[in-house]
């Protein structure tokens, strides 16, 4: 993803935001643990089952979510079996 978005926008990994603000800026101010502060038109929350306290902190309307526990799981068979 982060190599697909190439020059569109900044993709920041692992960055811990502490504040955000959509009310007194013409966009989203975010402000990281180590006091960076970002500034953009959009940003992207994905922050799986805490979605809505992140919105609740920020003010904004929470979303109508339905989450769900899933667990992933990768399997081999040999390839007789596997047809």
């Amino acid at each position: 993803m982060a190599r697909g978005a190439g020059d569109k926008c900044n993709v920041m990994l692992n960055s811990k935001i502490v504040s955000l603000d959509t009310a007194d800026v013409n966009g989203v101010k975010a402000v990281t643990e180590n006091g960076e502060t970002i500034l953009a038109d959009n940003a992207v929350i994905s922050c799986g089952p805490w979605t809505n306290s992140v919105l609740k902190s920020a003010q904004l309307p929470e979303l109508n979510l339905e989450v769900w526990r899933v667990q992933w799981a990768h399997y081999e068979v040999s390839s007789d079996v596997a047809g």
